[in-house]
């Protein structure tokens, strides 16, 4: 029997750029940033002001029961999900019953954790219905319960690869567990703990993020929920699903080398990818795009410039190469996810996406990043990258559909 094909029937979004995947896709060729002032989290005790944070709208409304609150990153998860179960047309009781679903995640509601404990020091009343929205996995449940779904429930948390790692895991269990379908993304909102962790670390920027420009100075933090439908391909034809993209396979890997700094010659990064490339049964050649991890700092960016240049080579140094974090931030555990979203809208609409402010050349980076203008071009596969502290590193192929 060959190789069951994996193939996406809808998507959803909640980013910096738009409430909706039809917003975001207006948004990026708008070349709008989400980057900008942040009111989630207080942060007048720092020196950086500045995130891609989602602005008030229809998410700010959604609601599970009357009886759970939900956290903020649990409502940006369970909007791009209700956004996506539409476009799949699964929207019937019982359309998901045997689904499963993987997400991946970073802080969870750490957001709502703060506000407790705030309030609890202060003297006042803390809301006891702050906390069961607290744990990582709250979101991966919470949409399980709007789903109905019956099967596996799973939570990645690999740091900034955690969603490309659940998309991949979501692939494993269509091709190998027999699952029809499977929920699968991401969901991160800010809070005072990654804040104030990225910003002790050093590597964020007072300034919107400039991914492998030569004054690039660190990264901006993002928050999103980002979910894709995935489906067996002999599935969502028997039910004559619109398909957006196929997903050839993935590859994941260790760099084993620092718990913040990635590996200096990406090292890991160029197993992920090679590992990507070869079950998807692909070379190097047949890469039309590459969607970095690219954060904006400095040695990051480096690094995966090196592991690309190791695994294309002289013959194919030309690949295109682009960071979505210049329009939505660093979304941590929901990054991956994010970015599937943007890897598919360049495949429908057969464009190369743009790496905003990038002007200035780094001579240290040989990779050929695509500067600030979105770039008519025939795009079949685009390898999508993500890669976190600790050396987690996810890679994804993900292919044009063409009926």
């Amino acid at each position: 029997m060959g190789k069951k094909r994996i193939v996406v029937t809808g998507a959803g979004i909640v980013s910096a750029i738009g409430h909706n995947l039809q917003a975001t896709t207006s948004a990026l060729f708008a070349h709008t940033s989400g980057i900008g002032s942040v009111s989630a989290i207080d942060t007048s005790a720092y020196t950086i002001h500045i995130a891609a944070q989602v602005a008030d709208g229809p998410w700010t409304q959604t609601e599970l029961n009357r009886t759970r609150l939900l956290a903020r990153n649990d409502r940006f998860g369970l909007t791009a999900f209700r956004e996506a179960r539409r476009m799949a047309g699964l929207e019937a009781k019982h359309a998901m019953r045997e689904s499963a679903i993987v997400l991946g995640a970073g802080a969870g509601g750490m957001l709502n954790a703060e506000r407790f404990r705030r309030a609890f020091f202060a003297g006042k009343q803390a809301s006891l219905r702050l906390l069961p929205a607290i744990p990582a996995n709250v979101t991966t449940d919470i949409i399980a319960a709007d789903s109905g779904l019956t099967g596996l429930r799973a939570t990645i948390a690999t740091a900034c690869s955690s969603s490309n790692s659940a998309i991949g895991q979501a692939c494993d269990l269509i091709r190998y567990d027999g699952y029809p379908m499977v929920i699968t993304g991401g969901a991160e909102a800010l809070s005072e703990l990654t804040f104030a962790g990225f910003h002790n670390l050093r590597n964020m920027d007072k300034n919107p993020c400039k991914p492998f420009a030569a004054d690039r100075k660190g990264l901006n933090l993002g928050e999103c929920g980002a979910i894709l439908i995935l489906e067996d391909y002999d599935h969502a034809r028997g039910r004559k699903a619109g398909i957006l993209a196929e997903i050839l396979d993935y590859g994941t890997s260790c760099d084993a080398h620092h718990i913040t700094t990635p590996h200096p010659q990406g090292q890991g990064a160029y197993l992920a990818m090679a590992q990507a490339l070869a079950k998807s049964g692909l070379k190097p050649k047949d890469i039309d795009y590459i969607n970095a991890h690219g954060t904006g700092t400095k040695l990051n960016d480096i690094s995966e410039s090196r592991a690309i240049m190791t695994l294309f080579g002289e013959q194919n140094r030309d690949v295109p190469v682009s960071s979505s974090k210049s329009y939505v931030g660093h979304c941590l555990g929901a990054a991956g996810a994010v970015e599937a979203v943007f890897c598919i809208l360049a495949l429908r609409e057969q464009v190369l996406l743009p790496t905003l402010r990038y002007q200035q050349k780094d001579p240290a980076i040989h990779a050929n990043i695509i500067g600030e203008e979105i770039k008519a071009a025939p795009v079949t596969h685009i390898l999508s990258n993500s890669f976190g502290f600790g050396g987690n590193n996810a890679a994804i192929v993900f292919k044009r559909w063409q009926a």
